[in-house]
C-alpha cells in the first residue's frame, strides 16, 4: 500500500512538472489596476515570490504559495496572471487563484491529464466533491491556461467545452425569495424621515460633517440601491449635485425633500 501511495505521489508530481515546464516564464512584474484606490499596482518578481499581496476593494488579499509544492504554485501564478490579463477585477483573480488550495493531488492530475475528450468524466467526479465555487472557477481557469498554450491536446477551439462544464448550483435570489433583502414599511418610513430631517439641518448648517457623510451614504444606499462597496468606490467625477433653484428647467429624478439629488452614478464591478 505504501509503495502504491509513493508511486501515486510521483505520478502527480511528474504530470504537474511536465505541464508547468511547457508554460512560458512569468514576467518580471505583474501590473494590475486597483479601481478602489484608482491606482496601478505591481507584483514584482512573481516567479520567486512566496506571496502575492493583492489590493482589492480597499483591503489586501494574501495568496500564499509557500504552502504548496513549487510546481503547483507556479501554475497558480500563471492562473492569476491570465485572469488579470483578461481584465477581471483583482478580487476575482485573487479568489479564483485561492480556490486552488482546495484541490487534492488527484484533482490536479485529473485536470491536467484528462485532455478534451476525457474532461467530462473527470469533471463529474470533481463536481461530486462539492468544493467551494471558487475551486471550480480556478479549475476552469487552469483548463483555459492549457488551451492558451496548447498543452495536452487543448486549444482555443475548446473554450466552449470548458464553458459548458457545470458549476455548483447557487440560488442568487435566495434572499429575495425569502424577503430578507427588503426592509419593512416602518423601516423605510424611518429612513425617509431621517433624510428629510438631515436635509433641513444641513440647510441651516446645523449638521456636523460626519453626520452629512452618514446621511449621504444612506441616501446612496436607499435612493439608488447601491451596495457599500459601490458607494465606497465613487469618486468626485462620478457624482453631480444639482441644487434646486439654480436651474429652473432641471428636474429631480427622485428627490428627497426637494433639496438635491445625485446623477450620473457609476456602477462599479462588485
Amino acid at each position: 500500500m505504501d509503495m502504491q501511495r509513493d508511486h501515486h505521489r510521483r505520478l502527480d508530481a511528474s504530470t504537474l512538472s511536465e505541464v508547468v515546464a511547457q508554460l512560458p516564464p512569468l514576467p518580471p512584474v505583474i501590473r494590475y489596476y486597483d479601481d478602489f484606490d484608482d491606482t496601478t499596482r505591481s507584483i514584482r518578481s512573481p516567479a520567486s515570490a512566496d506571496r502575492f499581496a493583492v489590493h482589492a476593494n480597499g483591503s489586501v488579499i494574501n495568496i500564499e504559495f509557500a504552502l504548496v509544492q513549487e510546481a503547483f504554485g507556479t501554475l497558480l501564478k500563471h492562473v492569476f496572471l491570465r485572469i488579470i490579463g483578461e481584465g477581471f477585477a483583482p478580487r476575482t483573480a485573487a479568489m479564483y487563484t485561492l480556490g486552488g488550495k482546495h484541490f487534492g493531488n488527484e484533482d490536479v492530475t485529473g485536470l491536467l491529464g484528462s485532455g478534451p475528450t476525457g474532461i467530462s468524466s473527470v469533471w463529474t467526479a470533481f463536481l461530486a466533491k462539492t468544493l467551494p465555487t471558487d475551486a471550480y472557477s480556478c479549475a476552469k481557469s487552469i483548463l483555459k491556461l492549457l488551451c492558451q498554450h496548447r498543452i495536452n491536446g487543448w486549444s482555443d477551439s475548446y473554450h466552449d467545452v470548458i464553458f459548458a462544464l457545470p458549476l455548483p448550483f447557487k440560488d442568487k435570489y435566495a434572499v429575495v425569495r425569502s424577503g430578507e433583502a427588503f426592509i419593512s414599511v416602518d423601516d423605510e418610513a424611518a429612513v425617509v424621515r431621517f433624510l428629510d430631517e438631515a436635509a433641513i439641518q444641513a440647510k441651516k448648517s446645523l449638521l456636523a460633517l460626519e453626520d452629512v457623510q452618514n446621511a449621504a451614504m444612506l441616501l446612496c444606499a436607499y435612493q439608488f440601491a447601491m451596495r457599500p462597496i459601490q458607494i465606497a468606490m465613487l469618486t468626485f467625477r462620478d457624482v453631480k449635485v444639482r441644487r434646486e433653484g439654480l436651474d429652473s428647467t432641471s428636474k429631480c429624478n427622485a428627490p428627497i425633500s426637494g433639496r438635491c439629488h445625485v446623477q450620473n452614478l457609476s456602477t462599479p464591478e462588485p
